[in-house]
């Protein structure tokens, strides 16, 4: 079942790394490290719990679980680790946190270097 998020393209470094066989554990890691704020938050929506929404002020922390290469397809199985905001139910402006474990899939085609995020079955 593929999510609805934002498409992203691998800049020129991080695809031409993949394809020359670098770690592709490290080059998915740095990745994931430094893809933005507004861009994570919408995508880490689907795995949230407890009726919140990914903390913005807080950046989540990602381990790459696998790695493989299939053809021009390189898939990384990621466990994201992240705080929830949850309303208390009593006041709107009032949240209590709640730390969140998901798995998502990242899909980069080598040649063009399109991401595709699916969760993880």
């Amino acid at each position: 079942m593929a999510m609805n998020m934002n498409v992203l393209n691998l800049s020129n470094d991080y695809l031409d790394r993949l394809n020359e066989n670098h770690n592709r554990e490290d080059v998915i890691q740095e990745y994931l490290e430094n893809i933005g704020d507004p861009y994570y938050m919408d995508n880490l929506q689907h795995l949230c719990e407890w009726g919140g929404y990914p903390d913005e002020n807080l950046d989540p922390e990602y381990s790459i679980d696998e790695v493989s290469r299939q053809n021009d397809l390189c898939n990384a199985v990621v466990s994201v680790y992240f705080d929830e905001k949850v309303p208390s139910g009593g006041c709107e402006d009032i949240f209590h946190k709640q730390h969140c474990v998901g798995k998502i899939v990242m899909s980069v085609d080598l040649l063009s270097g399109d991401i595709k995020w699916s969760k993880f079955k």
